[in-house]
Parts: C-alpha cells; structure tokens; sequence
C-alpha cells in the first residue's frame, strides 16, 4: 500500500526526510500494480545499493512480498478477486483432485485461489507455481520478524491511528474518492478509506470510525501473525509475547524478644545456616523446639522470573536477598557464642527449566567481607517422565572453622528403565577433597501389576575415620496387602536420587 502516492497517511508511509527510502509512493492508484512488478523494481534497487558496497534493508509487513523475494516468485497473470465469497464443494474438489494439488483443503482462501487461477488460466496453481522466478539466492537474506507484545501493538494501532486523523487522514480519503482508482487496485482496501467513507456519510461516528480501524487493524495484525507461524519458520523471531517477565522486591521485618534457654536442654535442636534462599525469611533460625531466636532484622530480597503465559509454567527464576541487623543475637545453643554481624551473607538462587525434561539450578553463598563463596552448587536434572530421571549435581563449601576441611563433592544419580518393568537406580557421591567415594549404591527395581522387587547393593563412608560400611538391601512388596524389607533403604534412595519416585508407593 505503500508504494502509492496518494495514500500516504493512511498506508503509514514512513518520513523520506530523515532516513533514504526507496520504492516509496512512486505509483498512482489509477495504474494498477502487482506483486511481479515490484519485485522488477526492488531487485534493481537492492543490487544498485549492493554494488554500492551497502547493505539493502527490506522492510514492510505483508509477507507475501517477502517470501516472493527470498523464495521466487510465480508469474501467474492477473487473476480478479471475487467481490463475494464463495464455497467449493466437496464433490468438485474430489472431480478435480488435481486443482487442488498441494493445496490444504482446510484452508478457504487458498481453495478459493487455486480453484479462480485454474478458472481463468486454464493451469492448476501447482503447476504455474512449479515455475518460479528466483531474483536472489535464499542465503543471500538475514531474515527477521517483530512480534511486539500483544497489549502493546494493541496501544500502538491506537495511537498510530489518532495520529493519522490529526494529520489529515479524513481529508486524504475525500481527495482518494475523487481521483477514481483503478477498480481491482489494491489501494482500495486500504484500512480506513472505508471507515471513513461511512463518518463522511454519517453513517457512523466519530468515536465508531476509531473502533472500527482499530478493530480492522487488529485483524489484520493477527493474519500476519498467523502467516508468520505458517509461512516464516525459518525466520528470526524477536519479541515473541509467549513469556511474561515478573520483577518482585520483598522486605521482611522480624522481631522476636530476648528469651533465656540456658535452663532448657538441647533436644535435637540446630541453627540454620542460610543454606538457601527460603530460610533468609524464616522465623526462627533454630530448627526444634529447644530454642527461639531473638531478632530484630530486616530481609531484603528481589527475584525475577520468566513465566510462559500458554501453560503458567516457570521457565528461569532469579533471587538475591540479605539479611540486615539491628542488635547482636544472644540465644545460642549450648557452647555457641553471640552473632555479632551486622549482616548475613549475600544469598543467591537461580532455576531454569529450558524444557520440561531440564532443569539446572545454582545457588551461591557470598561472604562480603572476606570476598568469597562460603558455599556454592549446580545440579542439573533430567526427567522426561516419572519414572526416568538423571542428577548431575557438585557442591562445594568452605570450612567455617580451623577444625573443620572444605567440601568439594560431584553427585550422579539415576534411575533409568531398561524395559517395562524393570529400571536401575544407582548414585556416585565422589569428594573431591578426599579423592573417595562417599556414598555408592546400585540396584535393580521391579515391578508389576500385583508385586514388586528390590535389590541394591550399597558402600559409604561411615566416619571421619575414614571407615567404610557395605551393605545389601532386599525388599519385596505385594500391592495392597504391603510388604517387607523396607526402612532405611528407602530413605538413602529417595535423599540420594533427586526426582525419585518409589513405584510400590
């Protein structure tokens, strides 16, 4: 629509004055103009801007001219467009199979088309389309398409419209009636000449000639959006509105008395180490009924999250978070000496889950003062359905005190079906400190519709003496009426595979 000359405002053509365009508004409505005949216009400028040791820039929305471009273009002659629609039948198509060559028969238009195109050429579009032009090479174009979120395209049909009108739009409507276009010129459906004409013959009003270009041009957005899908697979997509990006600030203020314990013996009760993102906004920092923390601290976090909007799953988060304090913890446990640090350590968190199979999270503990993670990890995981999965996790940890070594682990586990009714499950925890296995276990699991098996074979590292434990694991179950052989085989399966899930359960 473009190309015509006096349709400017309302084809949308963009200001020759600050930028060079070319094959701009350079045809009158009254001649009529094809798609073969600018394709002869835009190779000649494209190769004289490329012998020009420049780069042509193709930009516009109608994506029939661009696969005419980059693909070829077929020479069919003028065929016009009915003034209504109209339906092929079935008995027709089926008559006349091959008119319909190649062509979806799900798809109204393209019936329509390939049943005018035989009509009036006496060829099947198949076979006009067999012979296409080609002007350039498909590798010779860097191809690329927009796709602005939908709310926001939705705004920018709006605005741009408004626009139109306080730029004489109405005006260039009633100039367009008097020159008398070409009759089967695509100019005349042009968005707004129509809407226009009715506000002009008060058929309408104002406020209902807005909507109803809006309401067209929104239309129209969407056919494009579908011949995207279609038609440009091998195109580079940006600004895909598929995902929503979430940005979350949180502030968490606790205050907890000071209480004395010292009276109240220690029963299985353990000071939380911050190891990840949810116990910064815990509570307590004790776990047990023992003791309760004085507090008075404030929490500062931000997480960021990539949420696909088809199905609300969670594809990346991001966190970072910190504890401030305003007075020295005194409720220790037995022996523990009072936390006199003015902040936690910095605490970071992130998950991805490109695909539902993968997922990867990490996770980071900084010490600010003394420049270092105090403690950090990685783990990947694989698991296309509930009964195969595949864990690939190292963590490392500083010694928090001179009695104590650092900890550099990697972690493989799986269990892995090897027919319908039998899977292995194994786990590899290696220190890499200690160059030594921490924990080995293998076995084999099966499993029917009125029974189910067991049997694994296990190695760990006992004490920090360096003393080993083998052992070996039965467990037969009967569905219904339960079984035997379970307890702790059960508990250093599910802790040690990530994912697991126990088939007699």
């Amino acid at each position: 629509m473009q190309v015509y000359k006096e349709v400017k405002i309302l084809s949308a053509r963009p200001d020759v004055k600050n930028i060079n365009h070319h094959l701009y508004g350079f045809v009158s409505v009254k001649k009529s103009f094809s798609t073969g005949a600018w394709l002869k216009y835009a190779e000649k400028k494209i190769k004289i801007i490329n012998n020009k040791g420049k780069v042509a820039l193709v930009v516009g929305g109608t994506g029939l001219y661009f696969k005419a471009l980059t693909e070829g273009f077929s020479d069919i002659p003028f065929v016009p467009k009915p003034k209504v629609n109209f339906k092929i039948k079935k008995s027709y198509i089926s008559k006349y199979p091959k008119v319909f060559k190649g062509v979806s028969l799900n798809d109204k238009q393209r019936v329509q088309r390939a049943f005018l195109v035989f009509k009036h050429t006496g060829k099947p579009l198949w076979l006009w389309q067999k012979k296409n032009k080609k002007f350039f090479k498909p590798s010779e174009f860097f191809k690329i398409y927009l796709k602005p979120p939908k709310k926001e395209l939705e705004n920018r049909i709006k605005i741009r419209f408004i626009e139109m009108l306080k730029n004489g739009a109405i005006k260039e409507a009633e100039n367009f009636k008097k020159i008398n276009p070409n009759p089967i010129n695509s100019s005349n459906f042009i968005i707004g000449l129509k809407e226009i004409s009715e506000f002009l013959n008060k058929e309408i009003s104002l406020e209902e000639l807005k909507e109803k270009v809006v309401v067209r041009s929104r239309q129209y957005a969407k056919r494009q959006f579908t011949w995207q899908r279609g038609q440009m697979k091998d195109w580079k997509g940006f600004g895909d509105t598929n995902y929503l990006q979430t940005l979350e600030p949180r502030l968490f203020y606790l205050l907890v008395p000071n209480m004395d314990f010292d009276h109240i013996p220690n029963f299985g009760t353990g000071l939380y180490d911050n190891s990840n993102f949810g116990t910064i906004f815990l509570e307590n920092r004790f776990g047990g009924y023992a003791r309760v923390g004085d507090a008075n601290q404030v929490t500062a976090a931000i997480t960021s999250r990539v949420i696909d909007k088809l199905n609300g799953r969670e594809k990346i988060r991001f966190s970072i978070g910190q504890i401030y304090y305003f007075r020295d913890r005194k409720v220790t446990l037995p022996g523990g000496l009072i936390d006199r640090e003015d902040t936690s350590e910095l605490l970071v968190e992130t998950v991805a889950s490109p695909t539902n199979a993968f997922s990867l999270r990490g996770n980071l503990k900084w010490d600010p003062d003394k420049g270092r993670a105090s403690k950090s990890g990685i783990s990947l995981r694989y698991q296309p359905n509930m009964d195969t999965v595949f864990n690939l996790r190292y963590r490392h940890r500083k010694a928090r005190s001179i009695f104590q070594q650092d900890i550099s682990q990697t972690d493989i586990s799986a269990r892995i079906p090897i027919r319908n009714n039998l899977a292995l499950i194994g786990r590899w925890n290696y220190s890499l400190e200690e160059n030594e296995s921490v924990e080995t276990f293998g076995g084999i699991e099966f499993e029917s519709c009125c029974w189910g098996a067991k049997l694994v074979a296990r190695r760990f590292l006992k004490d920090s003496e360096g003393t080993h434990d083998n052992s070996i694991f039965m467990q037969i179950h009967f569905r219904g009426l339960g079984g035997f052989g379970r307890g702790d085989s059960e508990s250093f399966i599910s802790s040690g595979i990530s994912g697991y899930t126990d088939p007699f359960e």
